[in-house]
């Protein structure tokens, strides 16, 4: 899990990185906020207050209603997990990729 601070673009990509995994991130079902214009521009977005976790998809049902019960909290399942090199891949809705960076701590 990681907070969406530097954008989802990035942030999948420390995920996917430090897990050896490649997660498949569908650009079309990131939830915009008013006044963004397009899914490119909400992942490379950073200061979203948002989490981003993975789950099993046999974990599904049990991830949905614990967050009901803990309050609604609000969830949107946007990709998943993928063999492959590891990082993310961001696809739009026609599954081509999209080579896009959030914010990157240089240090």
């Amino acid at each position: 899990m990681i907070d969406l601070s530097d954008g989802i673009a990035t942030d999948a990509r420390h995920i996917g990185e430090r897990s050896g995994v490649c997660l498949q991130i569908e650009l079309a079902r990131l939830p915009l906020d008013v006044g963004v214009p397009s899914s490119a521009q909400a992942a490379t977005a950073g200061e979203d207050y948002e989490l981003c976790f993975t789950a099993p998809p046999t974990a599904r049902t049990r991830v949905e209603r614990t967050l009901h019960e803990a309050g609604g909290t609000p969830l949107t399942w946007i990709g998943h997990v993928r063999s492959g090199p590891p990082g993310a891949r961001l696809l739009d809705a026609h599954g081509d990729e999209h080579r896009l960076e959030g914010y990157e701590h240089r240090w």
